[in-house]
């Protein structure tokens, strides 16, 4: 094994997002693309490929990767079970039916003779919801004998983890298990780049809090109706479906009122802290113009931040030992830049769901382009400015840990316009060259991989495939004094990325870091 004769003055992180490795086809975007940077790269240096999903990184087996994942389990240099998988066996073994703030939140329903409202994300996906946990919900709803009739769900439709045009099986299949438990009434539609929204475009955001607190939207006598509507009128995939009000008995459902209760059960934070903080923030409900909702009981199935929500359905895991808290310890410098779309990425998920700065940590963020509302529109993103404040502050020399994050192979194949992935995949190839010159000229390192997989995979049996993929993702090392015989594992998963990046720096891994160091 050939180690640099000196520890490097810096290791950069790069974070490729939604970049997986796949054979050549005609939904694979990467192979697709001009990258002769790329191609040198791998050509030259040490790489291999490394598990982004499943259980590798704590979710159920076969389970597609994500961002926020991916970045926890790479900061945390260990597999974190995740909270999907934790509320999976908590319904497995009947201990969901026992959850205290559950049944808190239902008993004030009752007490008060007021309205529970099922808010979250419907569709094939598991990234920031599950329709499992949707159906135990009204399962519960039943077995604490809440009144049927005063039960409303309010569906947030998917189209990118999911696939495009996929509502209306995932709503039938969740009305099928409601009108089984003969329980409530689907009352609200509205798509996730309205309720959804995490770039704080609260345009958006109030939408959908208007459609839930005052019945602002369009009325349907059904549900499917409502999804057709939408169709017919041009919308190509359900995360752009308008809102929309269902006139169960002839009338909309009451609007979320005094002494309600909300139970939203999405469980990831960076896309539900928005319309949750609508509902419980007063400073930016004075901000936004809306008016505070007396004794609302408002229940997340996760905190979304410090504050955010009042009640929660199941705890924070404590992750300690993060790389960020080792280098800290250390007396390490570092850096996080990302654009805003993942810009939580590469703090709170990476430092283990911490949002305060740990000593020595600073952090950029590039503020993502609002005058689009599909990133197809502008593919190059921000991954220019992200380059080129990286090689400002790598010239100070003042950083031992850079991580970086490009948006693009995610963030553009999720709009399913393989052309414009194609046209950020080889702009992105340009400004990696920029900082690979970088990097060979000094004594710096740069590690390249992905959190997960996307543009390699956008097209499954013929059909559109907007959504990640489990295929592995690249892991390779950039360094002048990096050579030939610096081998790699065959094999590792993201839980590795910690301890490698420990190695090269010469410190020692924490005993809670079970991944192993990738080199040889």
């Amino acid at each position: 094994m050939e180690l640099p004769k000196n520890l490097p003055k810096t290791i950069v992180l790069l974070v490729l997002d939604g970049f997986g490795v796949a054979p050549k086809s005609r939904g694979n975007a990467i192979s697709l693309s001009k990258t002769p940077v790329l191609d040198r790269l791998f050509k030259n240096y040490p790489h291999a490929k490394i598990s982004a999903s499943g259980n590798e990184v704590g979710l159920d087996m076969g389970e597609d990767g994500n961002s926020e994942v991916g970045h926890m389990t790479m900061g945390a240099g260990r597999v974190i079970l995740q909270l999907s998988s934790r509320i999976d066996e908590s319904i497995n073994s009947g201990n969901f039916y026992k959850n205290e703030e559950l049944l808190k939140a239902l008993e004030y329903a009752k007490t008060n003779d007021s309205h529970v409202h099922l808010l979250g994300l419907i569709g094939g996906g598991v990234v920031h919801a599950s329709l499992e946990h949707a159906k135990a919900l009204i399962t519960l709803c039943k077995r604490e004998k809440v009144n049927p009739n005063r039960v409303f769900f309010h569906v947030i439709t998917d189209g990118r983890d999911s696939e495009p045009k996929s509502a209306l099986t995932y709503i039938h299949e969740l009305e099928h298990h409601m009108h089984k438990e003969r329980v409530g009434n689907i009352s609200t539609i509205i798509g996730r780049h309205y309720a959804m929204d995490r770039d704080e475009r609260w345009e958006r955001t109030l939408k959908a809090y208007d459609l839930y607190t005052k019945a602002e939207g369009k009325e349907f006598e059904t549900w499917e109706e409502a999804v057709e509507h939408n169709y017919d009128s041009g919308v190509v995939d359900d995360q752009y479906i308008e809102p929309s009000v269902i006139l169960n008995y002839d009338s909309p459902f009451p609007a979320i009122d005094k002494k309600d209760v909300v139970i939203f059960f999405n469980y990831r934070a960076d896309r539900a802290i928005q319309i949750s903080s609508v509902f419980q923030d007063s400073k930016l409900q004075k901000q936004l113009s809306r008016e505070t909702i007396p004794k609302l009981y408002f229940l997340g199935f996760a905190k979304y931040s410090n504050h955010i929500p009042k009640h929660t359905a199941f705890g924070k895991e404590s992750i300690v030992d993060t790389l960020g808290a080792t280098l800290s310890k250390h007396r390490k410098y570092q850096l996080r830049i990302a654009e805003s779309e993942k810009f939580p990425h590469v703090t709170y998920f990476f430092n283990g769901g911490r949002d305060e700065l740990f000593a020595g940590e600073d952090r950029v963020e590039i503020p993502s382009n609002k005058k689009v509302k599909t990133y197809d529109k502008a593919p190059h993103m921000k991954v220019k400015e992200i380059t080129e404040e990286m090689i400002k502050r790598l010239e100070k020399e003042k950083y031992s840990f850079i991580l970086a994050n490009f948006a693009n192979a995610d963030m553009v194949s999720h709009t399913g316009d393989i052309d414009a992935t194609i046209a950020a995949i080889e702009y992105m190839d340009g400004m990696i060259g920029k900082l690979v010159k970088i990097v060979e000229a000094n004594d710096y390192i740069l590690v390249i991989t992905a959190d997960h997989g996307n543009a390699e995979e956008m097209f499954v049996d013929g059909h559109l495939d907007t959504k990640h993929s489990n295929n592995p993702v690249p892991f390779v090392i950039i360094g002048k004094n990096i050579g030939k015989s610096y081998r790699l594992k065959p094999a590792g998963s993201l839980a590795d990325v910690a301890p490698t990046i420990l190695n090269l720096l010469g410190i020692e891994k924490p005993d809670s870091m079970t991944g192993e160091n990738l080199i040889e």
